[in-house]
Formats: C-alpha cells, sequence, structure tokens
C-alpha cells in the first residue's frame, strides 16, 4: 500500500537499531537542552514508532526512559533527510504532559524565549526595516512574546513579538519560512497586530 503523503503511519518493527539509536539521539539532545534540570534522562526502550511522510521522514516515537531512578514515557518528534545526513528533534515531550498534536497544524511552542526564536524574530525585524527603509522610522526589536509551528516542506514559525516603533512598543506578527538544511528562512508575513495594547 502507498504511503499516504502527510499522514502518520505506524512502523511495524519499531525495536530496530536504527529507532533505537534515534531515541537515544533525542535524549541526548534533551539532556544537551536542559543541564540544569534535576537529572539527566537515561534510554529504556522505544515503545512504539509512528511515521509521517514529510519533506523526509517526521518518526513519532514513544520511548521509555529513567529520570533519577523513576521510568517515565515520551514522546519525540524526529525529523530526518537520510540524503543529506540530517537529523533534528522538533519536539521531546513527557507522554500526558499535553494532548496529542494536530498533524500539518499549528502548535505552541513552550520555549519560545530561546535564542533560536529570538534571533528568529530580529530577522524578522530587520527584514521588515530593509523592505521599509524609506519610511521614518525603523522598529527595534524588544521581546518574543509567543511561538508557533507548522510543519511544512521545512517549519513555518509564527511568532509573536514586541517591537518598539519611534519608541512606542507595539506588538507584531511575523511568519517566517525556515528550511535548515538548505541555511534558507526567508519572512512571509510581518504585520502589526491592532487592538492587542
Amino acid at each position: 500500500m502507498a504511503k499516504q503523503l502527510g499522514g502518520i503511519t505506524n512502523v511495524p518493527c519499531p525495536n530496530s537499531l536504527e529507532f533505537e539509536d534515534l531515541a537515544c539521539f533525542a535524549i541526548q539532545d534533551y539532556n544537551h537542552k536542559h543541564p540544569d534540570s534535576n537529572g539527566l534522562l537515561e534510554f529504556g526502550k522505544v515503545l512504539n514508532v509512528k511515521e509521517q511522510i514529510v519533506d523526509g521522514i517526521m518518526y513519532y516515537i514513544t520511548l521509555e526512559a529513567t529520570e533519577n531512578g523513576k521510568k517515565k514515557e515520551y514522546e519525540a518528534k524526529i525529523w530526518v533527510k537520510k540524503w543529506e545526513d540530517f537529523k533534528k528533534v522538533v519536539e521531546f515531550n513527557l507522554v500526558g504532559d499535553d494532548g496529542p498534536k494536530p498533524v500539518g497544524g499549528i502548535i505552541d511552542i513552550s520555549c519560545q524565549n530561546s535564542l533560536e526564536f529570538q534571533d528568529l524574530a530580529r530577522f524578522a525585524v530587520d527584514d521588515y526595516n530593509h523592505k521599509h527603509r524609506n519610511s521614518n522610522s525603523a522598529l527595534e526589536f524588544v521581546n518574543v512574546l509567543g511561538v508557533k509551528e507548522q510543519i511544512v516542506a521545512g517549519i513555518m514559525y509564527y511568532i509573536t513579538l514586541e517591537a518598539t516603533d519611534g519608541g512606542k512598543k507595539k506588538k507584531y506578527e511575523a511568519k517566517i519560512w525556515v528550511k535548515e538544511w538548505e541555511k534558507f528562512k526567508e519572512v512571509q508575513q510581518f504585520k502589526q497586530l491592532i487592538g492587542d495594547e
């Protein structure tokens, strides 16, 4: 049966070395990003694997790991493009932490104050200023207020940010398309949020 593009399918043999390696990669990524947490996660076993054909394959790996001696279940969402030797942990959540994510839908990101999103927000503000350099004022980035993402051919980020315009703080939403493997990023939309003072 042909795989439906964008549909999530169960992988019949989740206990292969390939998925154990991906699960370990996700745990290492988590431990690297959370060095100040109570304890490092240690890989236990892979419980389930689903895959989604995107630009590459998105794996949803349910795994067991121990933290301070306690076994917990996590779901890792890992984007793989073998032909480019590319893999990235898109999400890593404690199972039961929040509900299932809609596929291809727009989801909230909890760690919006990461350097990655601040850099993207600054990129959007710089892009706006460059396109409107003949106007009297230039925006100055202040901070990121919220981030949503959508898996497309790459990732579409919806970043709500605060910037000053002529000394006055205003809220904006930037829609930024990112394809990391191509070093590609482009501001698709940048607009002021009106009536949201």
